[in-house]
């Protein structure tokens, strides 16, 4: 009874928390707002393209330091199938609005305001990336800030 009580204590620390997200799940669906206010539903609006979804927030400097670089593979690559999305953790269109201002950022933005979507993506910081396949199901998962070179391998592996 000791050994099994042991093993079902280690089983517990091992096994991922119920609901986590993890790597070759199918994405959750998630109805957002973009910033002009319509729908976005994830991974339905992205379905058939790999997919790049950044959360962010307007307070994180690393998170706003990524965004020319996105922006530069956004434009590379959304012809050949790439589809990159930023999802703003919790604060209002107006203070998004005013932070990417002249940003020249062209790939949707979008207003994940009641959290919805950071739950159900298991985002516990930002930045965190969550990279799909073109079918939808998560194959890549990273915390903290991602360098253009290393996203560009990522996507491009999936493309």
């Amino acid at each position: 009874m000791k050994h099994f009580l042991i093993l079902a204590l280690l089983l517990i620390n091992v096994l991922p928390a119920r609901g986590a997200l993890l790597t070759g799940d199918s994405a959750p669906k998630v109805k957002v707002r973009d910033l002009k206010g319509a729908q976005f539903v994830v991974p339905d609006s992205l379905r058939g393209k790999v997919s790049v979804i950044l959360f962010w927030s307007v307070g994180c400097s690393s998170c706003l330091e990524e965004m020319p670089a996105m922006e530069a593979l956004y434009r590379e690559y959304q012809r050949k199938g790439l589809a990159i999305v930023a999802v703003n953790v919790g604060q209002t269109r107006e203070i998004v609005r005013e932070a990417i201002s002249g940003r020249g950022i062209s790939y949707p933005i979008l207003l994940d305001a009641d959290n919805k979507m950071t739950e159900s993506y298991d985002v516990a910081g930002v930045p965190r990336t969550v990279i799909l396949d073109r079918n939808g199901i998560v194959r890549f998962k990273i915390i903290g800030s991602v360098p253009g070179s290393k996203l560009k391998k990522l996507f491009q592996s999936l493309m």
